[in-house]
């Protein structure tokens, strides 16, 4: 049976982006992480899920010069899993969104002019 892994979400950074040089096969790469904000709902019935995002390399560095808190972006993807253990010794799982391309959705120069224009959207959480 065939099966597709796509994750396409729009929302809002929600802390600055943590970026580290990471080792692979044959030197380092760039890797940058951050959780980001995506509402579901209308009017009163609106819910806030904040969803893990990674990303790898060329798209790291990429977006590494424009992501920054409440940047409002387009993230495609897959949905990917991780495990560690934590200092106590307990294994954890995490789920999160292997990107894959990362888009802006607004750009402004001037910050003030960028959060005049977020107002005008009220259902976005930044």
């Amino acid at each position: 049976m065939a099966s597709i892994n796509v994750g396409i979400l729009t929302g809002c950074v929600g802390k600055s982006p943590n970026i580290r040089k990471v080792k692979v096969q044959g030197g380092e790469t760039m890797a940058m992480d951050f959780n980001m904000a995506v509402v579901r709902g209308w009017g009163e019935k609106q819910e806030t899920y904040w969803i893990r995002v990674q990303l790898f390399g060329a798209i790291a560095e990429y977006a590494s010069k424009w992501v920054q808190k409440g940047s409002s972006i387009l993230v495609e993807g897959y949905l990917a899993t991780a495990t560690y253990t934590t200092a106590d010794g307990q294994n954890k799982t995490i789920t999160y969104i292997q990107a894959e391309q990362i888009k802006q959705l607004w750009k402004s120069d001037n910050k003030e002019s960028f959060n005049k224009k977020m107002e005008d959207y009220d259902d976005l959480p930044c």
